[in-house]
């Protein structure tokens, strides 16, 4: 079929319906819609076979649905209708919810029912449900609506609330004054009502007499003080006092305009100035962002970094914490775990936004993460892997082939390079992914620029192994792998042709040549102010709509599948 995917944006959720598709061999286009219009012209000029609507926010206008069948994902249960589903949902402490595939109707989310998944709702924040559960449940409903229409058995449901099973209702969009805390309210609530906010468009809330939007909201048991006050900082977040304990902060964003999201000391720094600030005790060993378990011969390591953004501090110490790993007798083998909610995506693009010399500090950046990959390279003691259990992009996506072994969950979604950044690219990737992909398939990669799924990585060589999409599953089955990579015999097998290997690439062009070929490039790119790279980075961060657009969408002329 010819499909046009009509958003607001080409994000996880769009990224991942696009590839499936492909996948599938539809014939797509992709449509954004810019400053909150979508263009109908450009619509009736592509005349689809079906619409279908990952992300949109927008209103269809009735000139579109009345003449195409317009499909939209909406993060509810039968039901549900508003633009505020999740944040609701949340609010209110739901212990389940859903996704609903309707048909676009005069009355919004009122239309034709095709499809309905629940889920459990875990305490957690909105986007990291949209990633995982939202975004398994459309998938899997978009699939399923697409053999209806081409085996002409599709029967949508009209939505009727005197049904046993519709049990959704309207909700009015969400504002600031209903999301409202207090930090005079238990932990737990505010917490709740962070996580709905989180990551748009944050919480508004008061600290030392000034307003910002709070994101990764944590709750600590240990703490105590003052309702409001801070009293403590770790690794870039801030412990505020609540009525029965305190809740950590993870990001901040000052109200001021052009204000972007920021580790919560820094934003807080940047306010007041560090001169004017009262001291905040440092108190790492009550929040980390990095967490290793150790079990049979087997350290799992996880680096929950905000986003999947990793700054220079947060990339050395977890250098240091692989090579703490490396001096114990008992580790066998390494299982790089990433977060939650990314694996990684490279280095910290908002804190290099807002430093006195983002050359400098893109610089000090791109060579610590280069430090992180060549720790994991040369680890000829240990078997290495990357465990994606979420989506990884750029540097990040380029680390987990610096492993021995890369495990994907499915469904999982890589975007190995950095042309949307205007940026050549370091992470010793003109070794690591010819090495796996060969030179042409990484080629092909850099210059088509398009996300890959899982499998398409697993065709190609930039991931060994596929697991179940169940997180759970998932987690289970990659235990059993590094256990039994773990095993004596082949432990020591896999260590030796790993080193015969390691010594017969160096002989052919040392790491470090690597590493200095690709870093005299972005030398440039970082220290030229004009170059495209600090022009790029800037509309990324500030979400500037420019006239970039996806590969894949209508406006650049081009259609795959």
């Amino acid at each position: 079929m010819r499909i046009l995917l009509l958003a607001s944006a080409f994000n996880g959720l769009s990224q991942r319906v696009y590839r499936e598709l492909d996948l599938l061999h539809h014939q797509l286009e992709l449509l954004l819609s810019k400053q909150g219009k979508i263009d109908t012209e450009a619509i009736f000029v592509i005349n689809p076979d079906l619409i279908i609507c990952p992300l949109l926010k927008e209103y269809i206008p009735a000139e579109i649905w009345q003449n195409y069948r317009c499909l939209i994902v909406h993060p509810g249960i039968k039901g549900d209708r508003g633009p505020s589903s999740l944040d609701w949902a949340l609010i209110e402490g739901q212990t389940s919810w859903g996704v609903t595939l309707l048909q676009a109707d005069q009355e919004m989310d009122a239309g034709d029912i095709w499809g309905s998944r629940e889920f459990p709702m875990r305490t957690t924040s909105k986007a990291s449900l949209y990633r995982r559960e939202v975004t398994h449940a459309a998938v899997d409903l978009i699939k399923q609506a697409l053999e209806q229409i081409q085996h002409n058995s599709a029967k949508p449901i009209p939505l009727n609330y005197a049904s046993a099973d519709v049990r959704g209702y309207w909700h009015d969009p969400i504002s600031q004054s209903d999301r409202a805390i207090s930090w005079q309210q238990p932990s737990k609530d505010i917490v709740r009502h962070i996580n709905a906010a989180d990551s748009q468009p944050g919480l508004r809330v008061s600290l030392s007499g000034e307003l910002f939007l709070a994101y990764g909201a944590k709750q600590e048991t240990r703490l105590y003080g003052e309702p409001g006050e801070i009293i403590g900082q770790a690794n870039g977040a801030l412990c505020v006092a609540t009525q029965d304990s305190a809740v950590w902060l993870r990001q901040l964003k000052a109200t001021s305009l052009n204000a972007i999201k920021l580790p919560a000391s820094l934003s807080l720094n940047l306010r007041f100035g560090e001169d004017q600030l009262p001291d905040i005790r440092h108190m790492d060993h009550f929040h980390s962002d990095i967490k290793v378990t150790i079990a049979q011969h087997v350290a799992y390591i996880e680096f929950d970094f905000y986003n999947g953004a990793m700054d220079t501090l947060q990339c050395r110490k977890l250098i240091t914490e692989i090579r703490k790993l490396k001096l114990r007798a008992d580790i066998r083998v390494m299982v790089f775990m990433g977060g939650e909610d990314f694996w990684s995506n490279g280095i910290h693009l908002n804190i290099i936004e807002v430093s006195e010399s983002p050359g400098r500090t893109s610089w000090t950046n791109i060579h610590a993460i280069d430090d992180l990959v060549a720790e994991i390279i040369l680890s000829p003691n240990h078997i290495t892997v990357a465990a994606l259990r979420c989506n990884a992009g750029a540097g990040g996506a380029v680390m987990a082939m610096a492993c021995d072994r890369v495990a994907a969950r499915d469904g999982v979604i890589m975007t190995p390079y950095y042309s949307n950044m205007g940026l050549h690219g370091s992470e010793y990737w003109r070794y690591l992914m010819p090495k796996r992909a060969g030179l042409e398939a990484t080629q092909r990669i850099r210059k088509q620029a398009h996300p890959l799924l899982a499998s398409e990585a697993l065709a190609i060589g930039l991931v060994d192994e596929i697991f179940n999409e169940d997180w759970q599953e998932y987690h289970h089955t990659i235990e059993q792998y590094a256990k039994a990579l773990a095993k004596p015999d082949c432990h020591k097998d896999i260590l030796a042709y790993k080193q015969i290997i390691r010594s017969k690439d160096e002989a052919e062009q040392p790491l470090q040549v690597y590493r200095n070929e690709a870093l005299a490039i972005m030398q440039q790119q970082f220290f030229d102010p004009d170059s495209e790279y600090h022009r790029l980075r800037h509309n990324f961060v500030h979400k500037i709509e420019t006239d970039e657009v996806p590969v894949g969408s209508a406006s650049s002329n081009q259609a795959t599948g």
